[in-house]
């Protein structure tokens, strides 16, 4: 059976993270393996960038590829975009595929709106539209209410006492899946929550909520990729509605679209699966 805990373990052993000072912002990166084209990876809402792991083990023989954990100083969502861009200038990186997951799918539609002349393609997995209506649709569910409530609780109880509930609510995301599967996914949770912080959760709570407060987009702003957007969504997503995702499909000109099953969480799930498929759909452009 496989061990997620091992297979991080060596993937460490032989990649190394670098921390770099940015215009006043700290990054904790990786750059690493070869090719034409470059892959920034932006992780979702556990802001653990190394959970794209498996992905880079996958791709990098053929794509240079970036990934990182968004840097504290980082105050809302525009100066996070801003930073991001700051840290590929510093890199070298005139042109990149944007891929995102759940809000890091929300980050790379930020960044592919800002900064167009930068972004080659993009792929977005368990995500729903920047749109007017989906923002709307989750401020509804999501409101200050719940913002003050979330963070609130985070800063009043000891940690330790979170973490489970954090574990749980993951957990529900999770349909149908294998007894394999689901032995992985725990030792991701395991592994990701091991040295988790407060200040780690208030943060990453902060930028979903500050995403409910930006300028929503619209289908003119990504027409310049069309035939160029990957869309990975599941049928089961409890994080996202089917309205939401429709909005994204409609929103997405000449976007490719894959349903898949497995829940929310079935981005990390299946990793290599979903990198084949970004690995076919760049060869395909």
């Amino acid at each position: 059976m496989r061990s997620y805990a091992k297979e991080l373990h060596k993937f460490e052993a032989r990649h190394h993270y670098r921390d770099e000072v940015v215009n006043g912002r700290r990054f904790h990166y990786l750059l690493c393996g070869c090719g034409d084209q470059t892959l920034t990876f932006l992780v979702g809402g556990l802001g653990r960038s190394i959970l794209w792991f498996p992905y880079i083990r996958k791709l990098e023989k053929h794509y240079r590829i970036l990934t990182f954990d968004y840097p504290f100083e980082c105050r809302t969502n525009d100066e996070l975009i801003e930073a991001i861009h700051d840290l590929h200038v510093q890199l070298g990186i005139e042109k990149t595929v944007v891929i995102g997951s759940s809000i890091g799918g929300y980050f790379a539609q930020m960044y592919a709106m800002r900064y167009k002349e930068n972004v080659s393609a993009m792929c977005l997995f368990s995500t729903a539209a920047f749109s007017a209506r989906t923002l709307e649709g989750l401020k509804e569910k999501y409101g200050k209410l719940r913002e003050k409530a979330t963070i609130g609780l985070v800063r009043a109880l000891p940690y330790t006492f979170i973490k489970p509930v954090r574990i749980f609510l993951l957990r529900r995301t999770w349909v149908g899946i294998s007894d394999s599967e689901r032995a992985y996914m725990n030792g991701l949770l395991k592994e990701i929550y091991r040295n988790y912080t407060a200040r780690e959760d208030i943060y990453m709570s902060r930028r979903f909520f500050d995403m409910l407060r930006q300028k929503p987009a619209s289908r003119e702003d990504f027409l310049y990729l069309r035939g160029k957007i990957l869309l990975r969504l599941p049928e089961d997503d409890k994080t996202f509605s089917e309205e939401m995702q429709k909005d994204l499909v409609e929103m997405m000109p000449g976007c490719v679209l894959e349903r898949v099953r497995g829940g929310h969480m079935a981005t990390m799930m299946r990793p290599e699966e979903y990198a084949d498929t970004i690995d076919y759909f760049l060869a395909s452009m």
